[in-house]
């Protein structure tokens, strides 16, 4: 576990000449970490993961005007405009964009709330 967080902890090209200023070596004289230090290490190091409206199905209904990613668009980031005619995700999240199906009968996940 010690070299997850290490690795985690340690800028890159340092992992073979650490310095002992550094987090990681601020712990007790027999190597371990408590719970506290390895949540107050990974809490520096790890960013923030954020959500969007369109990965939650509460905040889209019936004839919202959105911005979809069809799967064929993937590759090409070729978004469709288009009122939502049916929402087909039964989940409450999706974390890549809630699938809907547009007034023209085109497919897609939600990327944007353009109303």
């Amino acid at each position: 576990m010690l070299s997850v967080i290490e690795s985690l902890s340690l800028p890159i090209g340092q992992a073979q000449t650490p310095q002992s200023d550094h987090p990681i070596f601020k712990f007790k004289k027999n190597n371990s970490l408590t719970k506290d230090q390895i949540n107050q290490i990974l809490k520096s190091k790890t960013t923030q993961i954020t959500e969007s409206d369109n990965q939650h199905r509460k905040n889209l209904k019936k004839n919202l005007k959105v911005k979809i990613l069809k799967k064929e668009d993937q590759r090409t980031n070729n978004y469709t405009t288009g009122e939502i005619e049916k929402i087909l995700t039964n989940k409450r999240f999706h974390p890549h964009g809630i699938k809907v199906k547009l007034k023209t009968g085109e497919i897609g996940r939600v990327q944007e709330i353009l109303e």
